[in-house]
């Protein structure tokens, strides 16, 4: 009995072998399945109307520092006060551009100024 089961399920997976090769050798291709790519649209924003306006607006108006001039035509303000006497302290750039001492680093606005110019603005207390 065992062999007729072995030669039953033998049969079978030769059956099941010569199906499978079968397609697989030479026949017609099975068609390639292709999913078509998304068409590309480009869209343009219609155009926005401006409201009209009943009254003019008027300028936008600020409560920013005086401004700066460029280096050498500088504009004095009142900066704020050194907290140090200037006695033996005349290059100021010496400690603010190092940090000599806890000294504040120099402000990105007053590149290219030298130790000439900090008087103009910042007074010792």
């Amino acid at each position: 009995m065992k062999n007729e089961y072995r030669l039953l399920i033998t049969t079978l997976l030769l059956v099941v072998m010569v199906f499978v090769f079968a397609g697989c050798s030479g026949g017609t291709p099975a068609p390639a399945v292709t999913t078509p790519a998304p068409a590309v649209t480009t869209t343009t924003a219609p155009p926005v109307s401006k409201p009209a306006t009943t009254a003019p607006v008027p300028p936008a108006t600020t409560s920013a520092p005086a401004p700066v001039s460029p280096v050498g035509t500088l504009t004095p303000v009142n900066g704020p006060a050194i907290p140090h006497t200037l006695d033996g302290r005349a290059d100021c750039l010496l400690c603010h551009r190092t940090g000599i001492g806890g000294a504040r680093p120099i402000p990105t606005n007053h590149a290219g100024r030298t130790n000439d110019t900090c008087s103009l603005c910042h007074k010792p207390r």
